[in-house]
């Protein structure tokens, strides 16, 4: 299979390489260190070593090798090293070795690595449990190769799920709260009355690069509202995120594609990483991550937080192609006029929507204090249990919407593909591409605004609500690989040339996606379709909308007595049913 370069991890790639030069410079006695990262043929490794003091004393020196070689003056003294290979845009820990830094003195490492040695398998391939360790040199060090929560170096969380409702159904939440222990005002108690006032289900204390809120008793005091592990990650300088469920504390780095890894192995260990408002003017989203789970695309008020200005980016991120045009979705969202920063952050997700990621709305309130009301905006989250498991897995799904507040319009939207009067997907679901869809949305408490389905991040389809209780039924048919969703909008409570926006948003939901996938008639065997792709036709395959892998690409099932499909060319017996598809990815 080919991956896929999305703009966002381009940016990523060629951010490691402007900025892997960098050594690290000492003062006072050294030694020196010398690295050689190799595969088994002598081939150099992209690298870097990290030298963790031993006991505690003395700082941690990162060393970066990007052609495989290093050499640093090292302060003397006893080290752990942690050997990295950066597999394309994620640093693989390859080696833990105990090595000693003595004064004018010379330590030299030469490390060749098997794994890296394969041309048909990445050294990813060879992390089974996503911690960014190879499985083999876990179990050199005697940590779980099994457990993404167990390996070299790993600092855990304090994790405790109760469940506190086992009904399904949309629960609603605020994402972004901030405790004493990390910038806000209130201790963890305080917080928690606070969302049970406001008639929340859930909240997420995500104090700034600390845990502490985690251990704190009180997370685990309330029969109301769940308390969800988490953290907000970052700096003002590059953008913060919105890291829920970790089981082990995330590396602080600066470095992009080392935060890409961060986002792998939080998601190895089943929690959610969210870009936080990537167009707040003080801290702009400048990282350039792929495969996110969600963006806030709401925090505080939607019309009052002022816009990000083009010249406030990074000068790489205000790239423009040979037509002098923007590439950057962050930078295209700068340069547009008439929106807050909230509008932006909108439009910044539409974009990467429509360049391929598949990424759940969510808004918090940013509230560190009892004069920031919580819960404005709310996020609401579809779930089979109340319970921290159940709200991460609803965030991993996608499965939200977000409005103005627990008292704002409350918005259903679903899918009934071929319109026959059969609800077939949700929030997040996957629709086929060619086939007339009919879409449903509900809207409740938000009479005599307006609703629009929007396609591709234009409104296809815009009503006024006419009742409290408001149904909006519209057929479209999606030619291409195409994104709907839903949003609920007002007049501006602020007009003239001082105001941020001309649209108040009240309302907005996650996507429904339109992809090139097969939509089976009940009753039909999957492995009884042949498919013919592009050229090629081969055996009985599925593809089945419900799975994908992580990076967003179908999982196809063949069946398991036909040879494989990349062997060969096939032809379909005489009278067995073909399905031709014309895939916008390579397999």
């Amino acid at each position: 299979m080919t991956r896929r370069l999305t703009v966002l991890s381009l940016f990523l790639l060629i951010s490691f390489m402007g900025s892997a030069q960098q050594t690290p410079s000492q003062a006072g006695p050294t030694g020196v260190f010398r690295a050689d990262i190799t595969n088994t043929v002598g081939t150099p490794l992209p690298s870097k070593i990290v030298l963790e003091p031993k006991e505690n004393v003395g700082q941690t020196v990162t060393i970066p090798a990007p052609k495989g070689t290093a050499e640093a003056k090292v302060p003397p003294g006893k080290y752990r090293a942690f050997v990295s290979v950066y597999d394309w845009d994620l640093p693989i820990v390859v080696a833990v070795k105990e090595i000693e830094i003595k004064p004018n003195d010379q330590e030299y490492m030469i490390e060749n690595v098997p794994e890296a040695s394969s041309t048909k398998r990445k050294l990813r391939d060879f992390d089974l449990d996503h911690d960014l360790v190879l499985d083999r040199v876990e179990e050199e060090i005697g940590t779980d190769a099994k457990d993404p929560a167990s390996y070299p170096g790993a600092v855990p969380i304090p994790f405790e799920d109760v469940v506190l409702s086992d009904k399904p159904g949309w629960y609603r939440g605020d994402l972004h709260v901030r405790s004493k222990h990390g910038g806000g005002q209130e201790s963890v108690g305080d917080l928690i009355k606070r969302a049970e006032k406001a008639g929340l289900d859930f909240i997420a204390i995500t104090d700034r690069d600390t845990v502490e809120a985690c251990k704190d008793p009180a997370i685990r005091s309330s029969k109301k509202v769940v308390v969800i592990p988490a953290m907000e990650w970052g700096d003002d300088k590059n953008g913060v995120a919105l890291i829920y469920g970790p089981r082990t504390i995330p590396e602080l780095t600066e470095d992009r594609i080392d935060a890409q890894g961060v986002v792998y192995r939080v998601q190895g260990q089943g929690g959610v990483f969210a870009i936080g408002h990537p167009c707040f003017p003080t801290s702009p989203w400048q990282r350039g991550l792929s495969y996110v789970n969600a963006i806030e695309v709401w925090c505080r008020s939607w019309s009052d937080v002022p816009p990000l200005a083009l010249e406030n980016l990074a000068k790489e991120l205000t790239f423009r192609d040979k037509n002098g045009k923007l590439v950057y979705a962050l930078a295209l969202a700068a340069s547009t006029a008439r929106l807050s920063a909230n509008g932006q952050a909108e439009m910044f997700w539409d974009i990467e929507m429509n360049r391929g990621l598949k990424a759940a709305p969510i808004g918090g309130s940013l509230s560190s204090s009892p004069k920031v009301p919580m819960g404005q905006p709310v996020t609401y989250v579809y779930a089979e249990k109340k319970s921290v498991a159940g709200i991460l897995d609803g965030l991993r799904r996608g499965r939200t919407y977000v409005t103005r507040s627990p008292d704002g319009p409350k918005v259903t939207f679903q899918a009934d593909v071929l319109a026959n009067g059969t609800i077939d997907v949700n929030i997040s679901g996957i629709i086929p591409v060619g086939a007339d869809t009919q879409f449903y949305v509900n809207v409740l408490g938000a009479k005599n605004k307006k609703v629009e389905l929007l396609e591709n991040g234009r409104p296809a389809v815009t009503k006024v609500i006419e009742s409290d209780n408001f149904l909006m039924r519209t057929v479209r048919r999606p030619n291409g690989r195409s994104v709907y969703r839903v949003r609920v909008t007002d007049a501006p409570a602020k007009r003239g040339p001082d105001a941020f926006t001309d649209l108040e948003v009240l309302a907005l939901t996650g996507a429904i996606y339109a992809e090139e996938i097969l939509f089976l008639k009940e009753g039909t065997d999957p492995l009884d379709l042949w498919v013919r792709i592009q050229n090629k036709t081969l055996p009985p395959l599925y593809i089945d909308p419900s799975q994908r892998s992580p990076d967003g690409r179908p999982i196809v099932h063949v069946d398991k007595n036909a040879p494989s499909p990349y062997e060969g060319q096939f032809t379909p017996p005489p009278g067995e049913p073909v399905k031709t598809i014309q895939p916008q990815w390579q397999y």
